[in-house]
C-alpha cells in the first residue's frame, strides 16, 4: 500500500513537471520588439474639455528618403486645448517619404505648448521638438484683434520666424538632416545629403 501511494505521488510529480516544462521551457526566448518605442510616445490621444477656442493648422512635410511617424504630448495637460483638436489626436500618424500630412487642425483658447517626437518606423527617434502657440505681449482681446503665432524651441530660444533643428542620423539610413520651420504652419524634414533625398 505504501509502495502504491509512493508510485502515485511520483507519477503525479512527473506529470506536473512535464506540464511546467511545456509551459516555460518550450516558449521562444523573448526578443526586443523592433517596433518598440519609449513610453513617452506610446500615449493614447487625449480628449480635452470643449471650450471657446481659435483654430489653427499645422502641416508636416517629409522630404527624407525614409518614412517617419510621430507622437505628441501636451506640455501642460489640457490647459488651453479644446476637445479632440489637440496634437495628441494625430499620435501614430505616418508621413511617407516624399509625403505630407496635409493640414492638421488644432484648437486652443490661449498660449499652448506641446512636444512632438518623430521617429523612424523601427522606433528609432530622430528628434523631439517643442512648439508653442503664443500671443504677442501687450496684445489684449479688448478693442483689437489679437493673433496667435506658432514658434519652435531651437535648443536655446523660442523662434517665431524661420528656424531649424538637427535630426539624428540613424545608421546612415537617410534620416539625417534638419527639420525646418516657418512662422506660418509648416514643419519640413530635409535630408543632409541632397543626393540621398532628391525630393529635398
Amino acid at each position: 500500500m505504501a509502495i502504491n501511494s509512493t508510485s502515485r505521488f511520483m507519477g503525479l510529480f512527473a506529470g506536473l513537471t512535464l506540464v511546467a516544462m511545456s509551459l516555460t521551457g518550450c516558449a521562444p526566448a523573448s526578443t526586443a520588439d523592433p517596433e518598440a518605442t519609449p513610453s513617452v510616445v506610446r500615449e493614447a490621444a487625449i480628449s480635452c474639455p470643449e471650450q471657446n477656442s481659435v483654430d489653427h493648422y499645422i502641416e508636416i512635410r517629409n522630404n527624407l528618403n525614409v518614412d517617419i511617424k510621430f507622437f505628441s504630448e501636451l506640455s501642460s495637460g489640457c490647459r488651453n486645448w479644446s476637445g479632440v483638436s489637440n496634437p495628441t489626436t494625430y499620435n501614430g500618424t505616418v508621413v511617407p517619404s516624399g509625403g505630407s500630412t496635409g493640414l492638421l487642425r488644432l484648437e486652443h483658447s490661449g498660449d499652448a505648448r506641446w512636444s512632438t517626437t518623430f521617429m523612424l518606423m523601427t522606433g528609432n527617434i530622430i528628434t523631439t521638438i517643442n512648439l508653442e502657440y503664443y500671443k504677442k505681449s501687450g496684445c489684449s482681446d479688448q478693442g483689437k484683434i489679437c493673433h496667435y503665432y506658432l514658434r519652435l524651441w531651437n535648443g536655446s530660444s523660442w523662434s517665431g520666424g524661420y528656424a531649424s533643428v538637427t535630426l539624428n542620423d540613424i545608421d546612415g539610413s537617410g534620416s539625417g538632416g534638419i527639420v525646418s520651420f516657418d512662422a506660418f504652419r509648416t514643419l519640413t524634414f530635409t535630408c543632409k545629403d541632397k543626393s540621398a533625398c532628391p525630393s529635398s
